[in-house]
């Protein structure tokens, strides 16, 4: 079989996951994959428990998302670190992620709600 008509194309993906020692709280899910285009930081209301293997469905499409709109990377911070989406509580733990986050991101965007329809289909 020819390979003359094909092109190979390699990337590296570094993701990171930050979590409370007792893993019931995600302080921060980032995913770099150019570290010369521009950042994203994008809160959202309580954090799944996608890591640094496992996306869930948001996860996903947040990252895919990011790649459309030209980011290097995407820094996924929640108001609430609470992965059982327990009672709210005040995180000083959680708060300087978000706060560090925002700061390092040349763009932040705030999304919450649900989609009944994934993707808007």
């Amino acid at each position: 079989m020819s390979m003359a008509n094909t092109i190979e194309t390699n990337s590296t993906v570094k993701t990171t996951a930050v979590f409370s020692k007792n893993r019931k709280d995600r302080y921060l899910l980032k995913v770099e994959w150019d570290s010369n285009k521009k950042s994203l930081a994008i809160i959202m209301t309580y954090p799944s428990s996608a890591d640094e293997l496992t996306l869930d469905q948001t996860t996903m499409l947040v990252r895919n998302e990011a790649i459309k709109n030209d980011f290097g990377s995407v820094s996924i911070v929640n108001v609430f670190s609470s992965i059982n989406n327990e009672a709210p509580k005040i995180d000083k733990t959680n708060t300087s992620i978000v706060m560090r986050e925002c700061e390092n991101a040349d763009v932040i965007i705030v999304a919450y709600g649900r989609n009944p329809t994934p993707c808007g289909l």
